[in-house]
């Protein structure tokens, strides 16, 4: 049930040759005035897009009455006659809709175009093309000549009705979000009535970008709340007609039912192992929008998906579509990378969340993508484990050679020392394989990093026999010694006592 508001009016008529504009309700203006001619025109205008007004049509069931019982009785603010209508008052021959119902006989023909509504959606079939009303039709009005097309006026010299007469007219902007609803009378002194192309220029200097020609002659007729019939009707009084076209307002709705939200629009340039392409949502053209991109299968069907934004800049577009940051160019996932065919589908999401998300032109496309290739190894790893390797190499051979160095301290110049200092390098040469195993360095037992007193038996210091002595019989060292050598690993830092160091480590080796 609607909510109506009644709005008491204080003026019959605008200002003759004025074209003054007078509220009715919120979002709903009326102007009358007298053209050269004469004619007598009445119009409303209609904002769409104020909360609470929406346009609507008579239900089948509510057909065949005149225009004034039926707005008075449906509770609209202002209403005129509709379309073409034949025997019983139903459709002539054109799409009928009205109260979210299309007509049971209705039918769109060569002859008929008409004008659908819906709920943030407006369409103009032009004659003679046939096509069924849109799914989402809520009220639908047929008629014929097409008066204004992109906003020019129509000559259609006359559209073999030259002669003058009552006419009703449809029509919107471009925008979608005016509505205009206009009467001529018509076959009297005061009023003589226009042709089809004089009702064209007419409906296009109200700045309209579509309209269209309804039934008019005696059928013309528009009633306002609070003033009745505000034209004169040719036959002195109004034809009970097929349906009628009102306007609604309802204080309690903060929607506002018909107003645009025009479908984003878009195209899907290739698809290669990239997508690209550009989508752009007209209700706020410089604004990105989202493009919702599925593969073989489109949106609904389950198939995967993912999502990117068309926001970058396109030279091509600034003069084409009047703004220039809506290209994509987006790399195909590493999934659908495998060698096989697939088919994407891409949509442009709408921004306004009224109108659809529609499929982009030139979608959907093919594509096949060869796998990406594997990672090359990752140089900075290589180069760490071979340091690693290497680095202690130098640690363990350095030692080597700092063995001999104690050797000239402690032989001095006994020359026979010589001898048994070969047989102490001997073991050395194999010493990086035992080295190997080794762990690392660290602190000698019983001391702190400094040097380390190893005393021999007599507690004096150890010196290597002199090669000329027979069978030389080397100490037994105590664990303690041998083991602090193999920590040792012969360190140069320990100075002379390295030699002491080496010769226990080979009694040990030797098993003694």
């Amino acid at each position: 049930m609607r909510t109506v508001i009644l709005f008491a009016l204080l003026f019959a008529a605008a200002p003759a040759t004025a074209q003054q504009w007078i509220n009715v309700a919120p979002g709903i203006d009326r102007m009358s005035r007298t053209d050269p001619g004469p004619n007598e025109i009445r119009a409303l205008r209609i904002d769409l897009c104020q909360p609470g007004v929406r346009l609507g049509a008579t239900a089948y069931e509510d057909r065949g009455q005149v225009t004034s019982a039926w707005a008075s009785s449906a509770g609209a603010v202002a209403a005129t006659n509709g379309g073409y209508f034949g025997p019983g008052f139903t459709s002539d021959g054109g799409a009928a809709a009205g109260a979210g119902e299309v007509w049971p006989i209705s039918t769109d023909t060569n002859y008929r175009g008409f004008i659908a509504i819906g709920a943030h959606q407006l369409t103009h079939s032009q004659a003679p093309v046939v096509e069924d009303l849109p799914p989402w039709t809520e009220e639908a009005i047929n008629g014929d000549a097409t008066l204004v097309l992109n906003g020019q006026a129509v000559d259609c010299g006359g559209c073999g009705f030259n002669a003058k007469h009552p006419r009703t007219a449809i029509g919107y902007s471009a925008d979608r979000r005016y509505w205009y609803s206009v009467v001529v009378d018509g076959r009297s002194d005061e009023s003589v009535g226009m042709t089809i192309d004089e009702l064209a220029v007419l409906m296009a200097g109200f700045g309209v970008d579509r309209a269209m020609n309804v039934d008019g002659g005696g059928s013309s007729a528009m009633w306002i709340q609070g003033l009745g019939v505000v034209n004169v009707p040719s036959d002195g009084t109004e034809r009970v007609v097929g349906n009628h076209l009102g306007v609604f307002y309802d204080a309690a709705d903060t929607t506002a039912h018909n107003c645009p939200d025009i479908t984003p629009r878009g195209y899907l340039d290739s698809a290669t192992c990239t997508l690209a392409g550009w989508a752009q949502d007209q209700d706020q053209p410089d604004t990105p929008v989202d493009v919702h991109v599925y593969i073989d299968g489109p949106a609904g069907s389950g198939a995967p998906g993912f999502a990117l934004t068309a926001d970058t800049y396109r030279a091509d577009l600034c003069t084409a579509i009047g703004s220039c940051n809506h290209g994509f160019v987006y790399p195909v996932p590493d999934e659908f990378r495998d060698g096989q065919p697939h088919t994407a589908h891409a949509y442009a999401i709408n921004l306004g969340g009224y109108a659809q998300n529609p499929e982009l032109t030139g979608s959907p496309k093919t594509f096949t993508c060869d796998p990406p290739p594997p990672p090359p190894p990752d140089a900075g790893v290589d180069a760490g484990i071979d340091a690693g390797i290497d680095a202690p190499d130098a640690g363990i051979d350095a030692p080597d050679a700092g063995i001999d160095a104690p050797d000239a301290g402690v032989d001095g110049p006994d020359a026979g020392v010589d001898a048994p200092d070969a047989g102490v390098d001997a073991p050395d040469a194999g010493a990086p394989e035992e080295d190997a195993g080794m762990p690392d360095i660290g602190t000698p037992p019983g001391g702190d990093g400094g040097q380390v007193s190893m005393p021999g038996p007599d507690g004096g210091a150890v010196d290597e026999p002199d090669a000329g002595e027979p069978d030389p019989v080397e100490p037994d060292y105590p664990p303690s010694v041998t083991d602090g050598c193999s920590a040792l690993g012969g360190s140069t830092s320990l100075g002379g006592v390295a030699l002491l160091c080496a010769l226990a480590l080979r009694r040990r080796r030797r098993g003694r």
